[in-house]
């Protein structure tokens, strides 16, 4: 075993925990840190969140900032009837617009985790069965590199009802738009505190406040990325 790999498994990351991770998947450790770095010219930052968290916000306030700002690639928000593939395939395209930037720094409104929320979620509401699929791809994405373990995940946490009023919508669990059920919104935010629990505990996380106003949440967000600028 590599020496850098027993230094990682020794402050409590077991990959073999999950699933069977390859020595050189990481490219290296930030001495003295506990903070897993898996591409060496490149900071990822992530936003997380359910709908009307401030993403879209939060990513235009900081395309001044040397920061490559990249939008969620989805036309439109997840729907059933899509092909599971059509989701897979734009968080692989977020990676690529990630190594082809000359900036060292990313931020991403949504990555891969939103992707396995969605699906886990959809099976709890509609009994379908597709996260089990969409769990596999993500060991091989990780594996292969189309997709890569952020730097930092800012995962913010909003009320249900503070989220339906910035969208400006109403709940109701009989549209078959599972996006006005507040069970749906509840299990994406279930999903994405168990997924930096037990899937990837060693990624670093930053909870934040949804319920402030979204320049405040704005602010602290770039203040946090400009200490890696």
């Amino acid at each position: 075993m590599p020496q850098w790999l027993k230094e990682v498994m020794d402050r409590g990351f077991k990959p073999n925990k999950i699933y069977n991770l390859p020595d050189g998947l990481f490219s290296y450790t930030k001495p003295g840190d506990s903070v897993l770095r898996t591409h060496p010219n490149k900071l990822i930052f992530t936003l997380e969140g359910i709908p009307g968290s401030g993403k879209t916000s939060i990513l235009d306030s900081c395309r001044d900032r040397e920061i490559e700002c990249i939008d969620q690639i989805l036309p439109v928000e997840p729907k059933s009837e899509q092909p599971v593939e059509y989701f897979l395939e734009s968080e692989e395209l977020k990676t690529l617009s990630v190594l082809q930037s000359n900036r060292k720094i990313s931020l991403l409104d949504r990555y891969y985790v939103s992707t396995l929320a969605y699906y886990w979620a959809s099976d709890k509401i509609t009994g379908s069965c597709i996260y089990s699929k969409v769990l596999s791809w993500y060991q091989k994405a990780i594996n292969s590199g189309a997709i890569i373990k952020p730097f930092t995940v800012f995962l913010i946490h909003t009320p249900i009802d503070k989220s339906f009023i910035r969208k400006n919508r109403q709940a109701d669990i009989n549209s078959g738009n599972m996006w006005l059920s507040p069970d749906f919104l509840n299990y994406c935010e279930e999903y994405n505190n168990y997924f930096y629990t037990h899937i990837e505990p060693h990624t670093n996380t930053v909870s934040i406040d949804g319920s402030c106003e979204l320049c405040v949440i704005a602010e602290e967000i770039r203040s946090y990325i400009s200490k890696y600028g």
